[in-house]
């Protein structure tokens, strides 16, 4: 490890930096209470994609994209509730798909 020191001129506060030989994985919890979904892009007959943002008590905490297209498309047909338990039995994929990446129906399943 590797440490520096440095002062806050503002306050004298001397802070003191440790970084790791390696880097370290953490887990973080959120308690999502809430999201909100919205038509993003739509081809008809092809696909549509859905933006979806994540609330916890404090505010939004993500935002991602589903792309659903081919046989799960078909299925939609006139049940928005399909769109509604697919974002919700899937929620921790496409939470943890939200950077850098649209994730399509197969990769949230």
């Amino acid at each position: 490890m590797s440490t520096s020191t440095s002062n806050v001129r503002s306050r004298d506060i001397k802070t003191t930096i440790v970084n790791f030989d390696t880097p370290k994985q953490i887990t973080i919890t959120h308690n999502i209470v809430k999201y909100r979904y919205f038509t993003y892009e739509l081809k008809l007959n092809e696909y549509v994609e859905f933006c979806i943002m994540f609330y916890t008590e404090q505010g939004r905490i993500a935002t991602t994209y589903l792309k659903v297209s081919g046989e799960q498309y078909n299925q939609w047909g006139d049940d928005d509730d399909y769109i509604k338990n697919l974002i919700e039995n899937n929620i921790d994929n496409l939470y943890s798909n939200q950077i850098g990446k649209i994730p399509t129906v197969f990769d949230a399943l």
